[in-house]
């Protein structure tokens, strides 16, 4: 997940209280159809050792956290970064409708949020501020043409109205090689060009605005590929095989992360209930080891949290010896720039194959003070 966006911004500490407010966004309007739209002219090079910007979106302030395997009530999360740049949470009560968020996908727009599938659950959940003068309430409408469900997809944000939607399996735990294109100027999905092979629980980046990379997942895959947007077409039609990853990752974290000679570089960190991380060098195109993490991390979330940090919040907890896995609440931050982890403030619960969305003005939702 994106939160640095490439922009500076102040940092405020919240004293968090959900306010939420619903609206009505259509979306038991959704429909799966073919789509053609206009996008960015690609440039024929193969390159991708200069420093593109960040997706050029409002500042990113907090990042919404709600569900997860053992998790299905009211109690929600925000992630934001306190005074000091450190990362802090604050619990947030809402009229939740019940339903178990277990791997959903998640888009935010403005001040609005939507989360979508998870486990068996075909329906969309949205909730707004926006309003004034209702009941604070979660929107619930039928996600129409996922019938059978949608787990573990992975999304990117394409414009400040549309997400990128690709793979993840279905209720019948098969995995998908079709992607999606959510755009909220029409409430609704349209298909999009289908990945090189089914997956799900893997990790998608954005490389520059032509070209996103693709890594991890099951089934077991140890094959990266970047894509390439291709004239007149908002997906990606063209992909081209990297050097595999030395071990297959599932649930894995991911950034593009600079180093300390500010060369961009993929990150990986964990997956498969691994402590260990792999780094994929752009500018040669091959792949290294990284630092050991703090622990192992299985399918919690990630959070590009600048330029050069990740934050890894939650996840599975794998042990051969405990038959009964538990869910973490530690947080952990990696520095690129020095190759080194550090211990942070844990979250306020427990959680693992949770979903997050990130704000762009999280005291929308909480109460400053």
């Amino acid at each position: 997940m994106e939160f640095y966006d490439g922009y500076e911004y102040k940092n405020k500490d919240f004293n968090c209280r959900i306010k939420v407010l619903a609206v009505g966004l259509g979306l038991s309007q959704i429909v799966l159809a073919a789509s053609i739209v206009v996008f960015v002219l690609l440039r024929p090079d193969e390159k991708f050792t200069t420093s593109a910007k960040q997706n050029d979106f409002s500042s990113i302030n907090g990042v919404l956290i709600i569900g997860g395997s053992k998790v299905n009530d009211d109690i929600f999360e925000m992630a934001f970064r306190d005074k000091s740049g450190d990362v802090d949470f604050c619990s947030i009560d809402s009229a939740w409708p019940g339903r178990d968020l277990f791997g959903a996908v998640g888009f935010s727009f403005d001040d609005v949020v939507i989360f979508c599938g998870g486990s068996s659950n075909a329906k969309c959940f949205s909730l707004s501020s926006s309003a004034q003068g209702e009941d604070d309430e979660w929107r619930e409408t039928d996600l129409i043409g996922f019938e059978d469900g949608l787990q573990y997809a992975a999304s990117l944000r394409l414009s400040k109205d549309e997400y990128w939607v690709v793979g993840g399996r279905n209720g019948s735990k098969v995995a998908l090689e079709s992607t999606w294109i959510f755009d909220r100027r029409f409430n609704g999905f349209a298909l999009g060009a289908k990945l090189p092979e089914p997956r799900y629980g893997h990790c998608l980046l954005r490389l520059s605005p032509e070209a996103v990379f693709l890594v991890g997942g099951r089934p077991l895959s140890t094959t990266a590929f970047i894509g390439r947007f291709e004239s007149n077409s908002k997906t990606v039609v063209s992909w081209f095989p990297q050097r595999e990853m030395s071990t297959h990752r599932d649930g894995a974290a991911c950034a593009v992360l600079d180093d300390r000679h500010g060369n961009r570089e993929v990150f990986v960190a964990g997956g498969s209930g691994l402590d260990t991380s792999e780094i994929f060098e752009l500018d040669k195109g091959r792949w290294r080891q990284g630092p050991r993490l703090l622990r192992p991390f299985h399918y919690g979330l990630g959070i590009k949290w600048s330029k050069t940090e990740m934050v890894l919040l939650g996840g599975r907890v794998i042990d051969d010896d405990v038959v009964d896995a538990q869910d973490s609440d530690e947080v952990s931050v990696y520095d690129h720039r020095e190759s080194v982890w550090r211990h942070s403030k844990r979250m306020r619960r427990k959680r693992a194959y949770f979903a997050g969305v990130a704000l762009q003005s999280p005291q929308q939702f909480c109460a400053s003070g």
